[in-house]
């Protein structure tokens, strides 16, 4: 493997419709638009029932939630896979290693290069869907490597993992300055555009959309990194920091580092541990 660059296969795993959107919804627009490849996989079915439009049966959220997120994926230029798994089926995982397993299979047959997944320990909305799926992701992404764990798909190696944060209170973003900000201001309208796909889960959009309280967050970390709008991301494991200054991409070193230990010309920090 060599640093030319060349096209990127990217993927989010996210617990829930609009999770995608908000996690990296503006770097895969970025993405989408310069020729790679982005995906979004979607664990959960739909939100609860208490955030949805309480008028339709469940069949009708069923059918709504999907087509909002391929409506939603569209926009910004992303494939969708629906994995359709019930609500609250992320907190008590009866079955993990099946889904892992299915995650493994899925970042083979993408040939993921980076995968984007929700923190460690979110408990966003009182619930541990997102930490049960970051940890899922993760097993998984050591699942995708192994050559003794067979899919339908053949062992592949990704070449970065992040963690996303959707939210400003966490306390992930109150005590730790994300790794990694992106320019996002080109494309800030399409994400806010594509989370106005999920009305049945936020509402109608205002007509500026831009001004739409969803969008703070990216606003906010815009300001912290020196542009209009910025998303945030953070590795899961100890890497050369580039600082608070927003990059217009993944910065491409960070994906051809070698894997193993010895000298690196002091940049043995940025490799992936031998053990991923």
């Amino acid at each position: 493997m060599t640093g030319e660059k060349s096209k990127l296969s990217l993927a989010t795993f996210v617990a829930h419709p609009i999770d995608e959107i908000k996690c990296a919804g503006g770097l895969f627009a970025k993405y989408a638009k310069r020729g790679h490849k982005v995906t979004n996989v979607i664990f959960q079915e739909h939100l609860g029932r208490g955030e949805l439009a309480p008028s339709l049966s469940m069949e009708e959220i069923h059918k709504e939630a999907e087509r909002q997120s391929r409506a939603a994926s569209a926009k910004i230029g992303a494939d969708v896979e629906l994995l359709k798994y019930a609500p609250l089926s992320m907190s008590i995982v009866k079955d993990e290693e099946e889904v892992v397993r299915r995650v493994a299979d899925i970042i083979r047959k993408l040939k993921a290069d980076i995968v984007i997944t929700h923190l460690p320990g979110d408990t966003t909305y009182g619930t541990m869907h997102h930490d049960s799926v970051n940890r899922m992701v993760n097993k998984a992404c050591y699942y995708a490597k192994n050559n003794s764990i067979e899919t339908a798909h053949e062992p592949h190696a990704i070449k970065l993992l992040l963690y996303a944060e959707m939210n400003l209170w966490t306390p992930e973003v109150l005590t730790k300055m994300p790794d990694l900000f992106i320019d996002i201001s080109e494309v800030a309208k399409i994400k806010a555009e594509a989370m106005a796909e999920y009305t049945i889960h936020v509402g109608e959009p205002a007509p500026d959309i831009l001004h739409e309280a969803r969008m703070v967050p990216n606003r906010m970390a815009g300001i912290v990194s020196g542009c209009l709008y910025a998303e945030f991301f953070y590795f899961p494991y100890d890497r050369y920091p580039y600082g608070r200054r927003a990059f217009d991409e993944i910065p491409w070193d960070w994906l051809f580092i070698p894997k193993t230990k010895g000298d690196l010309g002091g940049h043995e920090r940025l490799s992936l541990p031998i053990d991923f």
